[in-house]
């Protein structure tokens, strides 16, 4: 037989900002909870795990056809183009 011991849940609840909520109405977002919610999942994911590489696009050109070619940047130096 295997206990297993858990952990009550805490109930935690956002605040939201004038800001946020006159965002959310100007884009008509009915669901502001639920969106609120999404936004920080999103964030804590990426303060989480950090942020997915970039993938730069470059176009080379030929007379009969374009060729696109992806190259990964480095997360250190965002700013570099």
């Amino acid at each position: 037989m295997t206990l297993k011991i858990l952990k009550p849940k805490v109930s935690v609840s956002l605040i939201l900002d004038d800001e946020f909520i006159q965002y959310c109405e100007l884009n008509n977002i009915e669901d502001i909870e639920k969106f609120a919610r999404e936004i920080f999942n999103r964030g804590f994911t990426i303060l989480k795990y950090g942020e997915k590489p970039q993938i730069k696009e470059n176009k080379v050109v030929t007379p009969s056809k374009v060729v696109k070619t992806n190259v990964m940047k480095d997360n250190n130096n965002l700013y570099d183009e």
